[in-house]
């Protein structure tokens, strides 16, 4: 009975612990890629040149993550993220601005509601 109750406990702080290293690295990686994405927005907005670069780092950047995001998060919510990206490349690459502000802010959506999604809460345990 005794073994029991300490494999229990480990096996809870054990899930625990990863939650919050996993949340940890979600929140970082949303945070990140949301920045990357209002600055290709400010530059959209003030007609810079320099979007191009700007949009390659930001998919550098999902890409590194995505990797790791893969391994616990459902790969359609990811592949949503992932759709929209490229929209916004092939509309900055056509020069439709209108249309890749609208991705990036559909983007920067789907980011947020993962980010509240992964969480650790009362309302997504139940």
């Amino acid at each position: 009975m005794y073994k029991e109750l300490i494999i229990s406990i480990i096996i809870v702080i054990v899930i625990f612990v990863t939650n919050y290293i996993t949340e940890n690295f979600t929140q970082e990686t949303i945070v990140a890629v949301s920045q990357s994405l209002e600055q290709v927005k400010e530059k959209i907005e003030k007609e810079e040149t320099e979007i191009q670069k700007e949009v390659n780092e930001t998919q550098v950047k999902w890409d590194r993550a995505r990797n790791k995001l893969a391994y616990y998060i459902e790969h359609d919510e990811l592949e949503k993220i992932e759709t929209e990206l490229i929209a916004m490349t092939g509309y900055i690459e056509q020069g439709e601005y209108a249309e890749a502000v609208a991705s990036i802010e559909k983007t920067k959506y789907i980011l947020e509601h993962l980010q509240e999604k992964e969480k650790l809460s009362l309302i997504n345990i139940f």
